[in-house]
């Protein structure tokens, strides 16, 4: 493998990496608007969560999913007295450089809330290099585990 290509795969790594994290902080901050610019415009998102199985294509689609989930985890944690900030992390992130625009992943993720520990899960991704950058052009969420720490 060549330098030059090496370079190019850090850096393709390297922008998955950042587009992970950005997506928690900016939807642990609320900030939804932001988070689902980080989709491509036809982006899918699926989401699992034991029986519970969705498939939203769009920005504007997914942006309604990420507020409803704010809405349910703010309503969760403040009905039993507690904060309602949001805490993920993602972790164990895997990348698979196919080439310098097209990469997938895979990463651990566990959420922490007020109480603690909430629920983990892992995330399936697949990256795009567009001309606004790196984005999701899909991403599978799916919950592991959920601890019920919201009402401590």
């Amino acid at each position: 493998m060549s330098a030059e290509m090496d370079m190019t795969e850090l850096l393709v790594r390297e922008a998955a990496r950042d587009l992970v994290a950005r997506y928690n902080a900016y939807g642990d901050m609320g900030k939804i608007d932001i988070q689902t610019q980080l989709f491509a415009p036809t982006a899918q998102f699926e989401y699992r969560d034991g029986n519970e199985q969705l498939i939203i294509e769009g920005r504007n689609e997914i942006a309604e999913f990420m507020r409803s989930m704010q809405r349910r985890w703010i309503s969760e944690s403040t009905s039993a007295g507690n904060s309602a900030y949001v805490f993920h992390s993602a972790t164990t992130h895997i990348i698979d450089v196919e080439d310098e625009s097209h990469a997938s992943g895979q990463a651990y993720v566990s959420l922490l809330r007020a109480t603690g520990l909430a629920e983990w899960g892992i995330y399936r991704d697949e990256y795009v290099r567009l001309d606004e950058g790196w984005r999701f052009a899909r991403r599978s969420v799916k919950v592991v585990e959920r601890l019920g720490a919201a009402s401590g």
